[in-house]
């Protein structure tokens, strides 16, 4: 009778064993299964999707069918994606504005958003205007979000701190496919401070174009505070200054930085250039004649105790006296023409047309010895003076056309003119007569039909 019941018990323990060893590995089963799951859920299988490329004619973006093949992570096919856009189409004139070096730092995807980290190689040379910048950066979002479970995209730049792409299109918040046309650029003269020729500089810079006024002038300021293309300009903001909000109401615009700006360490000279910098750029905007500064929303007495901030600040250069007047010459770095606002103190006002003479004279000797240049071809005459209704004024220049010897010269010399009359008069609009007679356009295609005007 013993026997029997150890026999029944060694069955039963056995069949135990047997039940509680199929659990384990039944959940076990689930466990790996849900594990794999979990870990290929995103995973994709592509055997062609859309890329998007540059067409450089028509400025804009393209969308072109590839055969491309990815299986595997969607990481994995987000970096091969890369890869491939870095590639144009062959026989075609689109381009990729994507270096086919470049690298990638890290890719995250969660809740339909793919964070994606490169490296500064992502930065082409090529991308140098506002709207190439936008379809370098929508070329990524677009083509990417062709990918299966992404709807916005999260671009970083390992090691820049800046919140742009390269210099226009801000990176700071995840993008969205962009459905319309590319944004466009807008030129707009920034003016910085050549420390050598104790002069400001006025750059003509793109900034993204808008309606938008107050847009508008928080994008000059932010190019401001980016820094001048030339090595030896400054605008002395302290690194680190941030811009966190501008807006415009009765010609007045409120620029409102974060505390940084307060690390102001050098002197009331710099100081001055510094306000100078941020007045002058942002009263080239036509609604702006005055700028209020603000600290982290909060009227700002000063910025760093030697340059009252308390009241609205006019466009003035800093100067001393009333009479004395601005010429603007030009300089070269490269193949860029960067304009030299040069102040002359007078003992007297002096009319619109004895600043012209003072212009046309071009600068001193030592001027040009510092590298003080004109784009004025000489002998240029000045023939007359003709004002017109709300402002508006022609110019009559004695001229033998064929002296320009490029486009670049022939713009520049008219901005010349322009920028001296507009700065010293109330003259805003100026059109340009040569030897009495209104020309179409100049021989290398300088436009002299309309105003020249802000």
């Amino acid at each position: 009778m013993r026997k029997n019941l150890i026999i029944l018990n060694s069955r039963e323990h056995k069949k135990k064993q047997t039940n509680r060893f199929l659990t384990v590995l039944f959940i076990g089963l689930i466990v790996s299964g849900g594990l794999y799951f979990l870990l290929h859920q995103r995973d994709v299988k592509i055997s062609g999707m859309k890329f998007y490329y540059y067409d450089y004619q028509k400025n804009e973006l393209v969308p072109v069918q590839k055969n491309f093949n990815a299986t595997g992570s969607q990481e994995k096919a987000v970096k091969l994606v890369i890869e491939s856009l870095s590639i144009p189409p062959e026989k075609s004139e689109l381009i990729s504005l994507i270096p086919a070096y470049s690298k990638i730092k890290s890719v995250q995807l969660q809740n339909e958003l793919c964070d994606i980290v490169f490296e500064s190689s992502i930065l082409s040379e090529q991308v140098n205007t506002v709207s190439k910048e936008a379809a370098a950066v929508y070329s990524i979002v677009n083509t990417l979000t062709e990918l299966p479970n992404i709807q916005k995209v999260k671009i970083s730049i390992d090691g820049k701190k800046d919140p742009f792409f390269k210099r226009y299109i801000t990176i700071t918040d995840p993008l969205v496919r962009l459905i319309g046309p590319l944004p466009k650029g807008l030129n707009t003269l920034l003016y910085f401070y050549h420390e050598e020729l104790d002069s400001f500089i006025g750059e003509y810079r793109e900034i993204p174009a808008t309606e938008d006024q107050n847009q508008l002038a928080f994008n000059i300021v932010n190019q401001l505070l980016l820094g001048s293309s030339h090595p030896k300009a400054t605008s002395y903001f302290p690194g680190g200054t941030k811009l966190n909000n501008v807006t415009i109401n009765n010609s007045i615009a409120a620029v409102d930085f974060s505390k940084e700006i307060r690390r102001f360490s050098l002197g009331a000279e710099e100081e001055l250039i510094l306000v100078n910098c941020l007045v002058l750029s942002l009263t080239e905007l036509d609604p702006v004649s005055r700028v209020d500064f603000l600290v982290e929303g909060k009227e700002a007495y000063t910025l760093a105790g030697h340059v009252k901030t308390n009241q609205p600040i006019s466009r003035w250069f800093g100067l001393k006296d009333p009479q004395d007047i601005v010429l603007y010459f030009v300089t070269k770095l490269e193949s860029t023409t960067f304009f030299l606002a040069q102040i002359q103190h007078q003992d007297k006002k002096v009319s619109p047309n004895e600043i012209l003479q003072l212009l046309l004279k071009g600068p001193t000797a030592e001027g040009r010895e510092n590298g003080i240049l004109t784009d004025i071809p000489s002998p240029t005459k000045l023939n007359g003076l003709i004002p017109r209704e709300n402002n508006e004024l022609i110019v009559d220049i004695g001229l033998e056309i064929n002296k320009y010897s490029s486009a670049q010269q022939e713009a520049s010399s008219l901005k010349q003119i322009f920028l001296t009359l507009s700065e010293n008069t109330n003259f805003n609009k100026v059109m340009f007569y040569f030897n009495g007679k209104n020309m179409e356009s100049l021989p290398f295609g300088t436009d002299t039909s309309q105003f020249f005007s802000k």
